[in-house]
């Protein structure tokens, strides 16, 4: 899907027509393995000790963790009727798993935190049909264990899940660093990290609008169609907007998309890199994309108060 143009089809694997649209449905920052990361609750693992014998190891969920469980299944559910059978694309934009150098972590195996994920993905790959292909960001070192690999390893466990169904989508799963997608001349610029949100109301996405102006003058200037969306996740938060270039032929846009984890943060450092931030996003984003234009944007959002509260009267 990098090096060539992908083709969205429909059901039967035929050329879609034009009427046809198709989904790139968009995830970021899991952080499997970690204890405010995503965590299915029935996910077993091999057991910890030899002495467990074949007990598996099932771990605890944290309240963070069930609620993250619980908005993931309803973006689940509502995925499933947005797309409605038709062709989608599955993004992952990075910090797929935790790693072990920060925070605490709910298994001590490394080798454990792919598998969390892999069984993640499971319920989206084994229910919604008519899945094309996955790519999977290789996002911050030090949650990656450096060139990407838990990525690469979560990949390998999922396409290993595929195989055990036998749905392997024809454009496969793989994991790059900074990946240019063309599908069906949809062009969409993908990376884990860009610029921030913002940090006051009135900054909010102004960072996020200059550098996707940049990416477009960049390519107008060279003769290119810039692409139709610049895609980024590492802030935890979920930005959208929409930039516009005037030129003499006429009108070009470009969709900035920073995408909500699927990880709440309430730990320590957090709290201190964020200066104390109240709210914090997580969900879904698709992108709906018929005659080479991306047609609209599904926001799966949901939003979380970190704030203790109490009324003393």
């Amino acid at each position: 899907m990098t090096r060539r143009q992908a083709k969205p089809p429909v059901a039967g694997g035929q050329s879609s027509p034009r009427s046809e649209s198709w989904f790139a449905l968009l995830h970021s920052d899991w952080h499997a393995g970690y204890r405010y990361g995503i965590c299915p609750p029935d996910v077993e693992l091999d057991p910890l000790d030899e002495e467990d014998g074949d007990e598996p190891f099932i771990p605890q969920l944290t309240t963070t963790q069930g609620i993250l469980w619980e908005w993931l299944l309803a973006d689940l559910a509502k995925s499933r009727e947005i797309i409605d059978g038709r062709a989608w694309y599955h993004v992952h934009v990075g910090d797929i798993c935790h790693g072990t150098n920060l925070g605490e972590i709910v298994t001590p195996r490394l080798a454990d935190q792919p598998v969390i994920a892999a069984m993640a993905m499971k319920p989206w790959h084994a229910t919604i049909p008519n899945l094309q292909g996955m790519r999977i960001i290789k996002g911050t070192a030090v949650h990656s264990m450096k060139h990407g690999s838990l990525e690469m390893i979560t990949a390998a466990a999922i396409r290993a899940q595929m195989r055990e169904r036998g749905e392997m989508p024809r454009f496969g799963v793989r994991a790059f660093y900074h990946d240019e997608l063309d599908i069906g001349d949809v062009r969409f610029d993908i990376a884990h990290k860009g610029p921030p949100p913002g940090r006051r109301v009135w900054l909010d996405s102004n960072e996020l609008r200059w550098y996707v102006r940049d990416i477009m003058l960049y390519h107008l200037k060279n003769g290119r169609r810039p692409p139709q969306a610049v895609i980024r996740g590492h802030y935890h938060d979920r930005r959208i907007t929409h930039v516009h270039e005037h030129l003499d032929s006429g009108l070009v846009d470009t969709w900035g998309i920073i995408v909500p984890a699927y990880s709440i943060f309430v730990d320590d450092w957090t709290r201190g890199a964020t200066q104390s931030k109240a709210h914090m996003n997580s969900g879904t984003i698709l992108l709906e994309c018929r005659d080479k234009e991306i047609i609209k944007v599904h926001d799966l959002t949901h939003t979380l108060d970190l704030r203790h509260k109490e009324v003393l009267r």
